[in-house]
């Protein structure tokens, strides 16, 4: 039942983006796909950056006790990978646009 209300609260986030996604042409297809990945990028370095947090008040609060301590580090390290990974798969589709001068992808926030 948990992880029903947990997903509920997920899907009913993105509701307004679903109500309003009465499409008639691609080219508002692709806007509204648009709207749905900011929404998602969004969302997911919100999470990042509490991740971080989290991470960063475990290693505070790890009193020198050095298991701790890796746990602390190793959520961080973990963190930052994720950032990084979601950076890179944003910005590669705009890196290949530029070198083959074509634009697929419209614009993004």
């Amino acid at each position: 039942m948990n992880k029903i209300t947990k997903y509920s609260a997920i899907a009913s986030a993105f509701l307004p983006v679903l109500v309003s996604a009465q499409v008639t042409t691609t080219g508002q297809l692709f806007d509204k796909i648009e709207t749905l990945l900011g929404w998602f990028v969004g969302i997911f370095f919100l999470i990042a950056t509490v991740f971080i947090i989290i991470a960063a008040y475990k290693y505070l609060t790890a009193k020198g006790d050095p298991d701790a301590v890796k746990e602390a580090q190793n959520r961080l390290i973990y963190a930052v990978i994720a950032i990084v990974v979601a950076i890179l798969a944003y910005s590669i589709p705009r890196i290949v646009e530029s070198f083959l001068g074509v634009s697929a992808i419209t614009t993004l926030p």
